[in-house]
């Protein structure tokens, strides 16, 4: 009866047995699949201030000299015009709408009876305020394009004088031959303007900063986030706010996160400027999480080596760990000494919850050269090894997730850019996308959805001398 019993007890549990472990297959871990393409909308806002700053320090003060012919007498005007003080900006109906402060000094050439004279020693000056209207774009390098319009001149002072001998109004004189010539004259200036924001630059070095890895933990166990760029795509985005320019970044990139730095990594050059597929600024984009067996079995030695398992009354250390790939489940052997010694062969799966809690959920073990077997005859085994690899592994990814923007924030605030530009990342959901493994790692693919936003600090945008 007893030989009976046993073996009852044994079909038992080897069919329970036999029933988690089909359970198990559903939830067995696949293959490691491609990182989904990751989308990130940045709107970087340009306030009027900031450009107006910059283009106040480091516009030049001398903007045209040259001359025109006055008449078929080849007499001839000849202007120097500079800025004199601060050009005020005001940005509407799509427009930056400049008001220049202009020192004009005029001379006039003039022949008589064969005789070339001027006022050349004493020049003519005049004080004066410019309107002149700018469109910005970018070409397909990401370098500016002006686009001016001269508008109207308002003078400071009277403008009748008497050169040569002769009585001029000098401000008809002059605003006549600059409507007539002022096609050259904004070219002028659209070249000076263009030389001084320095677009492509910037984006340049951005381009390359947000391709370095960072380090994102500062455990013993470090991780690293990684952004593998495919493209970058800008143009500016139009708004009915007058104080603000808003420049719009679309980044597409593969976005990992793992235990090892890749120091290797190429950086992809700036490629030529398109528009962004979608206008708005938001992050849709997927995180692939990569934990090596080895980097996991030492993470596992600090949690597990040295500690008592009391196991259905059945009391041993553990002195080691080692992970390994099992036909779909991730294979633990744990070596023991106690009242039983030997290996512990256990077939985990791990599952992420709505939480972001990975747990790591027992579905069969083995017994693997061991002593006192004879004394687990019994299923409570299975249920207090499924319930202490539960307990003592399961780890809530929310506090790390939900800080990560913070965490890349820190880094990028690392770069050449910290001071000049403030970064707003907020990523507001994770959803566990998939799970897989290979040989040496496993994988977790997580979907993001968030915001980010850029603000200027400085004149990141123009040259500095």
């Amino acid at each position: 009866m007893i030989k009976l019993g046993l073996y009852f007890r044994l079909l038992i549990m080897t069919s329970l047995i036999f029933l988690i472990s089909c359970r198990g297959n559903d939830d067995r871990m696949g293959a490691i699949i491609p990182v989904p393409a990751s989308f990130t909308n940045v709107l970087i806002k340009l306030p009027i201030a900031e450009l107006e700053e910059g283009i106040n320090e480091n516009l030049r003060q001398q903007l045209f000299d040259g001359g025109f012919a006055l008449n078929k007498k080849k007499d001839s005007l000849f202007l120097k015009i500079k800025r004199e003080g601060r050009i005020d900006i005001e940005y509407y109906q799509e427009r930056l709408h400049l008001a220049l402060p202009l020192n004009i000094s005029a001379i006039i050439k003039s022949r008589l009876l064969g005789v070339s004279v001027s006022n050349a020693a004493r020049p003519i000056k005049l004080q004066a305020k410019a309107e002149l209207s700018l469109q910005l774009n970018i070409d397909e390098r990401w370098d500016i394009e002006v686009d001016s319009r001269w508008g109207t001149i308002k003078w400071i002072e009277g403008t009748n004088f008497t050169v040569l001998g002769l009585k001029m109004d000098l401000a008809e004189l002059i605003e006549k031959e600059i409507q007539t010539h002022k096609k050259p004259l904004e070219k002028i200036i659209n070249a000076i303007l263009q030389d001084q924001i320095n677009l492509r630059a910037v984006v340049e070095r951005l381009y390359r900063s947000i391709q370095e890895p960072l380090n994102i933990s500062a455990t013993e166990l470090p991780f690293y986030f990684t952004n593998e760029a495919i493209n970058l795509r800008g143009g500016f985005v139009k708004f009915e706010i007058n104080d603000t320019l808003f420049f719009q970044l679309e980044h597409q990139s593969i976005l990992r996160i793992n235990d090892v730095q890749n120091s290797h990594q190429l950086l992809e050059a700036l490629p030529l400027r398109t528009n962004p597929l979608s206008r708005h600024a938001q992050i849709s984009s997927f995180v692939e999480l990569r934990f090596s067996f080895l980097k996991i079995e030492q993470a596992m030695d600090l949690l597990l080596v040295g500690k008592e398992l009391n196991l259905a009354g059945i009391a041993a250390k553990v002195n080691g760990v080692e992970i390994s790939p099992h036909e779909g489940f991730l294979r633990w052997n744990l070596t023991v000494e106690g009242d039983i010694n030997g290996i512990i062969s256990l077939f985990v799966v791990p599952s992420i919850d709505e939480n972001l809690v990975i747990r790591f959920s027992a579905f069969d073990y083995e017994l693997t050269k061991m002593e006192g077997w004879a004394k687990i005859t019994d299923w409570a085994m299975h249920r207090a090894i499924e319930k202490y690899v539960v307990n003592q592994l399961s780890y809530n990814m929310s506090p790390f997730l939900y800080s990560l923007d913070d965490r890349i924030a820190r880094g990028l605030n690392k770069s050449f850019l910290s001071n000049k530009i403030a970064l707003d990342l907020d990523l507001k959901t994770f959803i566990p996308y998939s799970k897989g493994m290979n040989e040496d790692e496993i994988q977790f693919i997580f979907q993001i959805e968030g915001g980010a936003s850029l603000s200027i600090k400085d004149e990141v945008f123009v040259h500095s001398e």
